[in-house]
């Protein structure tokens, strides 16, 4: 090898001229240092010398490069869809908190006064109401999320469970308050 070069400098060019990455003038640039210039020619006469071959390792290069990068984008993607699920997630146990309430506090009522008014009615009905909407809304933003990611391409259920819970219990969110 060369005295004027390292052989270290000089397997980093090889690794550089045979990456393909840069052109061999740039190579030689790259490589220039301080009152030493590095010439393409010579860069040529070392791949003549050592046997590199220009590019010979672009395609696997690249190919690693796109692994890494697309695994990178998986595991972005995948925390952010985590973070959306559990976002939804707590905004649902809070709207079911809320139902919850309100069933307690219709219950309430009918233990006291063993009846409802129609006010009392009138009342606990339009913030159920509220509530439903509330996870439509919720349900369809989360619905837009996971589409945006490219999930959930088939057709999903668009009743919600909190909602399937109601009507468990007797309630029909969308129906006149119960008498």
């Amino acid at each position: 090898m060369s005295s004027k070069y390292s052989d270290d400098l000089i397997l980093q060019i090889g690794v550089d001229y045979e990456a393909g990455i840069m052109s061999k003038s740039k190579i030689a640039q790259k490589y220039s240092s301080g009152g030493s210039n590095l010439s393409r020619q010579t860069v040529e006469k070392w791949a003549k010398t050592y046997k590199w071959k220009y590019a010979i390792n672009k395609q696997k290069l690249s190919k690693k490069i796109s692994e890494k990068v697309t695994a990178q984008l998986i595991e972005h993607s995948s925390n952010v869809l985590l973070d959306v699920d559990k976002k939804h997630i707590k905004n649902l146990e809070g709207i079911e908190n809320l139902t919850q309430y309100n069933l307690s506090k219709f219950s309430e009522i009918i233990k006291e006064s063993g009846e409802v008014t129609k006010s009392q009615s009138e009342t606990l009905h339009a913030a159920q109401k509220f509530l439903n909407e509330a996870i439509k809304t919720l349900n369809i933003s989360f619905l837009d999320k996971r589409k945006a990611f490219g999930l959930d391409k088939e057709k999903v259920d668009d009743k919600p469970i909190l909602i399937e819970r109601i009507e468990f219990n007797g309630i029909d969110p969308d129906g006149p308050p119960p008498d």
